[in-house]
């Protein structure tokens, strides 16, 4: 805010920026050691959101205000890390390194889901991946909270696997099967029973997570959601489950939003011959946005 009007170019948003990045890096290094501190790279500074006295506007540059605000997300990277996935990069493509771009998934789903699926500015993305659930809860258009838990898509393959005392190869096949309704009564009801126990496992970190997210667990009633579509729905069941306890109300007014491929289907063309997912049409609407910017 300044005491008098002032027009936001490009230079002032790079300046706010690169303000907030050098804060970024100092918060993000405190607790480290001195052999570790440049062993990060800010790979993402993006202005996500932005006011004008207190109104919402798309693009602010040119324009003249009193009153500012900005919303930037950012996020880091190991440098060896960032350096591997470069040279993977390069080795199977015919770009040059300027043109890779890196952003986290976070970021990535949340502008895809607020530019084309929601009209209300509050919301919780839940990405459901190989070994944990990503949990972001937006409010007023701006992700304010972030959580994770150890619980995947894989857990429920090892269960799987150790129940039936087969390898993750044929567990995986086992829960496709499943999925399916192509298997007999007996393995049904063992699968039954082993998703009975998983939720149970995965209600506690449910449980912790709304936690952290609302001590209140006053949250928004839209969830979009993030899954592989053989265990979509498993994680679509858990959330719907009646408890009675503190999640009663949320799980009672829930609305649940898998953002599959059906979902995204209006937004895209696949004219190649390999097989989208969710995951690589998410990233390239998110890109294409990019392009157009």
């Amino acid at each position: 805010m300044k005491d008098t009007p002032f027009v936001i170019t490009r230079k002032f948003i790079d300046d706010i920026v690169s303000k907030e990045e050098e804060l970024f890096k100092k918060d993000l290094l405190e607790n480290y050691p001195e052999d570790v501190k440049n062993q990060f790279d800010v790979i993402e500074k993006s202005v996500i959101h932005t006011r004008i006295n207190g109104y919402i506007v798309n693009d602010s540059i040119g324009r003249k205000t009193r009153v500012f605000d900005a919303n930037i997300f950012m996020s880091a990277i190991v440098k060896d890390v960032r350096e591997r996935i470069i040279n993977i990069v390069l080795k199977h493509t015919h770009i040059s390194p300027g043109k890779i771009l890196m952003h986290t998934f976070p970021l990535v789903l949340f502008s895809t889901i607020r530019d084309n699926f929601t009209n209300d500015s509050d919301f919780i993305l839940m990405d459901i991946t190989s070994e944990i659930t990503d949990v972001a809860l937006v409010s007023d258009d701006v992700i304010t909270k972030t959580n994770s838990f150890p619980f995947g898509r894989n857990s429920i393959i090892r269960q799987i696997a150790k129940v039936f005392n087969v390898s993750l190869e044929i567990a995986e096949s086992t829960l496709h099967m499943y999925m399916s309704s192509k298997v007999d009564d007996t393995t049904r009801l063992l699968m039954q029973n082993l998703f009975n126990d998983m939720e149970k496992e995965w209600e506690i970190y449910f449980k912790d997570m709304l936690l952290a997210l609302s001590p209140n667990i006053i949250l928004p009633k839209d969830v979009y959601i993030t899954a592989d579509s053989d265990v979509a729905p498993i994680f679509v069941d858990f959330l719907k489950l009646p408890k009675k306890d503190i999640t009663t109300n949320f799980r009672k007014n829930i609305n649940i939003t898998h953002v599959s491929k059906d979902l995204l289907s209006p937004f895209y063309t696949n004219d190649s011959k390999m097989q989208e997912d969710e995951f690589i049409t998410i990233l390239a609407i998110f890109y294409n946005k990019l392009l157009f910017l």
